[in-house]
This record gives structure tokens, sequence and C-alpha cells, in this order.
């Protein structure tokens, strides 16, 4: 925090990844400094592949239980899984070695060793499936800037259950491309949980407008407004220099 107070101060035009993000450094930073939103992109890859619904919800990202609302996914879970004994959590991602034993002692705590797979790192090949095959992602972070992996599951057509947090709000458009919920709220997650889980026309309508909305985050698309920028920036520089 130190740090991102008094370095940026020191540019004279910003780039964010998310409005979110746009808008606190809008907060901290002179009226006549530029900041300018390019949201990170989607490789087109996750477009290919067709939906293909498994037995499983998926938590895709960083092993890292405070931040990411591991906590919070796997209580809202217990409360629901034992309703569903053909539905499993896969737990993808790499973490620091205290991390993951700490997700090691919540699944035992919790009773779920039987209903969870902590698949550990994943390749991207592993992840493409992963997202494409899940009947939905879930996201209960209690911080992020920008969800990418949300983009990269519509982009796959499945549905997304997410924290109503800055960066998953950008990300995740409430009843249009996935679900929202209070982070750190373990009822009102699972209860948006077992919504998704009885009703596959939710869970179809979702992903499918999912997958119309991340063809926005296309690099290609991405790669012409921060061009636009570059040369925006480019040339007011340039003119500061004349002057």
């Amino acid at each position: 925090l130190w740090a991102e107070h008094h370095v940026l101060g020191a540019y004279p035009h910003i780039l964010t990844v998310s409005p979110s993000v746009q808008t606190r450094i809008r907060q901290r930073v002179a009226k006549t400094v530029p900041v300018d939103c390019v949201f990170n992109g989607v490789d087109s890859v996750y477009f290919d592949g067709k939906p293909t619904e498994e037995s499983f919800i998926l938590y895709l990202g960083r092993i890292d239980i405070y931040t990411k609302g591991i906590d919070t996914l796997l209580k809202a879970f217990q409360k629901i899984a034992y309703e569903r004994p053909n539905v499993c959590l896969k737990i993808a991602g790499g973490g620091e070695e205290n991390q993951r034993k700490h997700l090691e002692r919540l699944i035992r705590q919790h009773g779920l060793g039987r209903k969870v797979k902590v698949l550990g790192r994943v390749s991207d090949l592993e992840k493409r499936t992963l997202l494409a095959s899940a009947l939905f992602v879930c996201m209960p972070s209690r911080y992020e800037g920008w969800g990418m992996v949300a983009i990269e599951a519509n982009a796959s057509g499945t549905a997304v259950v997410a924290s109503a947090i800055d960066g998953l709000r950008d990300a995740v458009q409430d009843g249009q491309t996935g679900l929202l919920v209070p982070s750190g709220d373990s009822e009102a997650l699972a209860a948006r949980m077992g919504t998704l889980l009885s009703d596959f026309q939710l869970r179809q309508s979702l992903g499918e407008r999912g997958r119309k909305y991340a063809r926005r985050f296309s690099w290609d698309q991405l790669a012409r407004e921060k061009e636009e920028i570059l040369i925006t920036a480019s040339a007011n520089a340039l003119s500061k220099k004349n002057m």
C-alpha cells in the first residue's frame, strides 16, 4: 500500500485491468492524470471446445485460503454435498505449502475427504478441459483485481458463482453470465450453488450468454484498444516535450 501510494504519483498516464481498479486509482491520483482501462484477454482456444457437463463443481485458482475465500467455499459445499452424492468439488491450482496443508485440514474438519478432490497445479490443457466440463465454477474470493478465471469459464460455456466484490462484479454479469453472492456468506453461496445444481436450463443459459459476453475480451479487440491508448499517450508526451 505504501509503494502504491508513492509510485502512482510518478506516472503521467496509468493503465488498469478493470473498472473497479480504475475507480480506486482515480481517487488516489491528480485529476489531470489519465487513468484508462484495458482488460486482460482470454485466449481463443477457450471458445473452441464444446461444453460437456460432468458431475463436479470447480474451483480454479491460487490456493490462498483467506484471499480466495476457499474457507467459505468448503463451508458452503458442506451444506449441500451429501444431498447430492454424485457431485464432487474439484480444487485446482498451486499454492504455498502452508496453504496446501491448511486446505487439507479444512477438508478433514468439514468431513469432506470423499467429496473434495485437490488436483494441485494443472497444465493449460487440463485447465481448459476442467473449465469446459464443470457444472459451474466457484469464485468465492474476498479480494480480486479482475476475474480472469470467470471470463475463461464463460468462454468455455460454463456458468460462474462468484463473490459480489470489486473485480468480480466487473467480470460476472449477475443473472446473465453467472450469479453473485455476498463475500464470506457461506449460506448464500450454498443456496446459489444448490440453485445451479438443480436447474440445468439455468446453467445452460448462463453458459451460453457467458460465451457471447467473453468474446468482448478477445486479445485482438483488446490489442486495438490498447494501441489507441498508447498512441494517445505518446502524442500527449510529445506535445508536452515540444511546449
